[in-house]
Protein backbone atom coordinates (compact mmCIF):
# COMPACT_ATOMS: atom_id res chain seq x y z
CA UNK A 1 0.00 0.00 0.00
CA UNK A 2 1.29 3.07 -1.25
CA UNK A 3 1.65 5.98 1.65
CA UNK A 4 0.61 9.48 -0.03
CA UNK A 5 1.66 12.22 2.55
CA UNK A 6 -0.03 15.33 1.69
CA UNK A 7 0.19 16.84 4.86
CA UNK A 8 2.80 17.18 7.56
CA UNK A 9 1.99 18.76 10.89
CA UNK A 10 4.92 18.49 13.52
CA UNK A 11 5.19 20.45 16.96
CA UNK A 12 8.46 22.97 16.88
CA UNK A 13 9.82 23.13 20.71
CA UNK A 14 11.03 19.57 21.72
CA UNK A 15 9.82 17.76 18.65
CA UNK A 16 11.42 19.70 15.30
CA UNK A 17 13.70 21.82 17.06
CA UNK A 18 15.72 21.30 21.03
CA UNK A 19 18.69 23.44 21.90
CA UNK A 20 20.68 19.80 21.79
CA UNK A 21 21.98 20.13 18.73
CA UNK A 22 23.41 22.55 16.09
CA UNK A 23 22.04 23.29 14.01
CA UNK A 24 18.70 23.36 16.45
CA UNK A 25 16.76 21.35 13.78
CA UNK A 26 19.05 18.54 12.55
CA UNK A 27 19.61 18.78 8.77
CA UNK A 28 18.44 15.54 7.83
CA UNK A 29 15.49 16.02 8.81
CA UNK A 30 15.30 19.19 7.39
CA UNK A 31 16.31 17.42 3.85
CA UNK A 32 12.93 14.81 4.74
CA UNK A 33 10.46 17.59 5.36
CA UNK A 34 12.34 19.89 2.22
CA UNK A 35 11.82 16.71 -0.02
CA UNK A 36 7.79 16.38 0.85
CA UNK A 37 7.04 19.66 -0.06
CA UNK A 38 8.70 19.35 -3.17
CA UNK A 39 6.69 16.39 -3.76
CA UNK A 40 3.75 18.96 -3.23
CA UNK A 41 2.97 18.30 0.49
CA UNK A 42 1.93 20.95 2.71
CA UNK A 43 3.90 21.40 5.69
CA UNK A 44 2.38 22.75 9.41
CA UNK A 45 4.12 23.52 12.17
CA UNK A 46 2.20 24.08 15.74
CA UNK A 47 3.80 25.75 18.84
CA UNK A 48 1.99 27.40 21.99
CA UNK A 49 3.82 30.94 21.11
CA UNK A 50 2.45 33.69 19.17
CA UNK A 51 2.87 33.93 15.60
CA UNK A 52 5.19 37.05 15.94
CA UNK A 53 7.22 35.31 18.61
CA UNK A 54 7.44 32.11 16.50
CA UNK A 55 8.24 33.76 13.51
CA UNK A 56 11.03 35.49 15.40
CA UNK A 57 12.45 32.25 16.62
CA UNK A 58 12.40 30.63 13.10
CA UNK A 59 14.12 33.62 11.50
CA UNK A 60 16.62 32.83 13.55
CA UNK A 61 16.40 28.72 13.86
CA UNK A 62 19.36 28.49 10.46
CA UNK A 63 16.60 26.83 9.00
CA UNK A 64 16.46 25.83 5.00
CA UNK A 65 12.75 25.32 5.16
CA UNK A 66 9.89 27.11 6.22
CA UNK A 67 6.30 25.74 7.25
CA UNK A 68 2.94 26.50 4.79
CA UNK A 69 1.10 27.37 7.62
CA UNK A 70 1.78 27.93 11.55
CA UNK A 71 -0.72 26.97 14.22
CA UNK A 72 -0.35 29.31 17.16
CA UNK A 73 -1.23 29.48 20.34
CA UNK A 74 -3.10 26.55 20.54
CA UNK A 75 -5.98 27.62 17.86
CA UNK A 76 -5.15 30.53 15.41
CA UNK A 77 -3.92 29.56 11.64
CA UNK A 78 -1.57 31.48 9.56
CA UNK A 79 -0.55 30.81 5.66
CA UNK A 80 2.68 31.11 4.43
CA UNK A 81 2.27 34.03 1.70
CA UNK A 82 5.19 35.25 -0.21
CA UNK A 83 7.96 35.65 3.01
CA UNK A 84 4.97 36.72 5.53
CA UNK A 85 2.29 34.54 7.53
CA UNK A 86 -1.01 35.41 6.60
CA UNK A 87 -3.83 35.11 9.40
CA UNK A 88 -6.81 33.29 8.46
CA UNK A 89 -9.20 35.91 9.85
CA UNK A 90 -12.74 33.97 9.53
CA UNK A 91 -11.20 30.86 11.35
CA UNK A 92 -9.12 33.28 13.53
CA UNK A 93 -11.89 35.08 14.35
CA UNK A 94 -14.45 32.03 15.58
CA UNK A 95 -11.73 30.32 17.14
CA UNK A 96 -11.18 33.46 19.53
CA UNK A 97 -14.55 33.73 20.48
CA UNK A 98 -15.33 30.51 21.24
CA UNK A 99 -11.89 30.22 23.52
CA UNK A 100 -13.12 33.34 25.34
CA UNK A 101 -16.52 32.21 25.83
CA UNK A 102 -14.60 28.68 27.55
CA UNK A 103 -12.11 30.79 29.95
CA UNK A 104 -15.63 32.62 30.88
CA UNK A 105 -17.20 29.39 31.83
CA UNK A 106 -13.99 27.49 33.33
CA UNK A 107 -13.15 30.75 35.57
CA UNK A 108 -14.75 29.81 38.70
CA UNK A 109 -13.49 26.51 39.12
CA UNK A 110 -10.17 27.48 37.83
CA UNK A 111 -10.32 30.20 40.49
CA UNK A 112 -11.16 27.61 43.28
CA UNK A 113 -8.44 25.00 42.15
CA UNK A 114 -5.93 27.67 42.35
CA UNK A 115 -7.19 28.41 46.47
CA UNK A 116 -6.98 24.55 47.09
CA UNK A 117 -3.37 24.68 45.64
CA UNK A 118 -2.04 27.17 47.18
CA UNK A 119 -3.34 26.38 50.52
CA UNK A 120 -2.51 22.56 50.40
CA UNK A 121 0.76 22.54 48.68
CA UNK A 122 1.93 26.04 48.86
CA UNK A 123 1.97 26.09 44.52
CA UNK A 124 0.86 28.69 42.06
CA UNK A 125 -0.25 27.71 38.63
CA UNK A 126 0.18 30.39 35.68
CA UNK A 127 -1.88 31.05 32.80
CA UNK A 128 -1.02 32.60 28.91
CA UNK A 129 -2.66 32.85 25.68
CA UNK A 130 -2.60 29.13 24.83
CA UNK A 131 -3.17 27.42 28.20
CA UNK A 132 -5.67 29.07 31.54
CA UNK A 133 -3.55 26.32 33.54
CA UNK A 134 0.09 25.57 33.79
CA UNK A 135 1.66 23.72 36.75
CA UNK A 136 4.99 22.95 37.49
CA UNK A 137 6.24 20.80 40.12
CA UNK A 138 8.41 17.75 40.77
CA UNK A 139 7.59 13.90 39.98
CA UNK A 140 6.08 12.33 42.89
CA UNK A 141 4.28 11.42 45.36
CA UNK A 142 3.44 15.27 46.01
CA UNK A 143 2.60 15.32 42.32
CA UNK A 144 0.54 12.35 42.09
CA UNK A 145 -1.86 13.99 45.50
CA UNK A 146 -2.09 17.35 42.47
CA UNK A 147 -2.60 15.29 39.87
CA UNK A 148 -5.47 14.03 41.71
CA UNK A 149 -6.51 16.94 43.53
CA UNK A 150 -6.68 18.76 39.77
CA UNK A 151 -8.55 16.29 37.81
CA UNK A 152 -11.55 16.12 41.21
CA UNK A 153 -12.09 19.87 40.13
CA UNK A 154 -11.74 20.25 36.31
CA UNK A 155 -13.79 16.68 35.84
CA UNK A 156 -16.39 19.71 36.00
CA UNK A 157 -15.45 21.49 33.30
CA UNK A 158 -17.15 20.31 29.93
CA UNK A 159 -14.69 19.89 27.14
CA UNK A 160 -11.30 20.37 28.96
CA UNK A 161 -8.37 18.27 29.00
CA UNK A 162 -5.83 18.11 31.53
CA UNK A 163 -2.26 16.87 29.70
CA UNK A 164 0.77 15.53 32.26
CA UNK A 165 4.02 15.32 31.36
CA UNK A 166 6.98 15.03 33.67
CA UNK A 167 5.67 17.61 36.09
CA UNK A 168 3.82 19.58 34.05
CA UNK A 169 -0.01 20.14 33.90
CA UNK A 170 -2.00 21.93 31.47
CA UNK A 171 -5.76 22.66 30.98
CA UNK A 172 -6.55 22.79 27.39
CA UNK A 173 -9.45 23.42 25.37
CA UNK A 174 -10.63 19.47 24.18
CA UNK A 175 -12.45 21.43 21.65
CA UNK A 176 -10.17 23.76 20.21
CA UNK A 177 -6.56 23.12 19.75
CA UNK A 178 -3.76 22.31 16.95
CA UNK A 179 -6.10 19.22 16.30
CA UNK A 180 -9.17 20.96 15.21
CA UNK A 181 -6.83 23.92 13.65
CA UNK A 182 -5.09 20.40 11.46
CA UNK A 183 -8.31 19.29 10.79
CA UNK A 184 -9.36 22.85 9.44
CA UNK A 185 -6.50 23.26 7.09
CA UNK A 186 -6.62 19.40 5.99
CA UNK A 187 -10.75 20.00 5.12
CA UNK A 188 -9.49 23.64 3.24
CA UNK A 189 -7.10 21.02 1.20
CA UNK A 190 -9.75 18.41 0.75
CA UNK A 191 -7.63 15.65 1.79
CA UNK A 192 -8.33 12.83 4.00
CA UNK A 193 -6.83 11.60 6.96
CA UNK A 194 -4.95 8.48 4.96
CA UNK A 195 -2.69 11.49 3.46
CA UNK A 196 -2.19 13.47 7.10
CA UNK A 197 0.78 12.61 9.67
CA UNK A 198 0.92 14.09 12.58
CA UNK A 199 4.06 14.14 15.11
CA UNK A 200 4.33 16.11 19.01
CA UNK A 201 2.46 18.26 20.83
CA UNK A 202 -1.30 17.89 21.70
CA UNK A 203 -2.67 17.22 18.63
Amino acid sequence: MKLEIKLLCTDFHGTLHTDLFRPPVPARLQHQVARLQHCGAKWILTSGQDAQALQAELEQGDLGIWPDFIVTREREIHERVGDSYVPLKSWNKRSGEAHEAWSTRVAKVLGKLDERLETEFQVRAQSDDSSLFQLMVPEGRRADLIAELIRTHCAAISGGAIVRSRGHFRLLNARLNNGTALAAIAHQLRLGPGQVMAAGGII
